[in-house]
């Protein structure tokens, strides 16, 4: 249930992004090609934290960065990272994922794909709470 409200408050960084990209138009613009530089950058940070601190779950993180791929939304992907309960890994991952979601939302000028990209993230989320809570043992845990 905490991973929950932890990528909720992290997905949040969206609409901060985009309240602040709004207020600051002129220096979006000047940082524009470090913000898509980061936008790749932070998935590949958070594989490879996966894999040093949870690497019995590389194995879902690499099906979920396929899906991601071939849905063309990095979301699905940044959701199953909140399946991971290591305590350091929770805490780095939260980071990454608001500071993406941060610089996601200072680029999108229309809100059509929040909606999808909600979706996406909270889907494995849901799964994840809905296991740890009738103990379905789908991952694992």
């Amino acid at each position: 249930m905490l991973n929950l409200i932890t990528a909720l408050l992290c997905f949040s960084g969206f609409f901060i992004g985009n309240f602040i990209a709004g207020k600051t138009k002129e220096e979006v613009r000047i940082t524009k090609k470090y913000f898509l530089l980061s936008l790749k950058i932070i998935p590949i940070m958070i594989f490879l934290f996966v894999v040093i601190f949870e690497f019995d779950m590389v194995l879902l993180m690499l099906i979920a960065a396929i899906l991601s791929l071939i849905v063309r939304n990095p979301y699905l992907f940044l959701g199953t990272s909140f399946l991971i309960n290591d305590v350091n890994f929770i805490l780095l991952n939260s980071s990454l994922v608001f500071i993406y979601c941060l610089f996601d939302g200072s680029f999108s000028k229309n809100h059509k794909g929040i909606f999808l990209k909600f979706l996406l993230f909270i889907i494995p989320i849901l799964g994840g709470t809905l296991n740890a809570l009738f103990n379905w043992n789908w991952f694992g845990q």
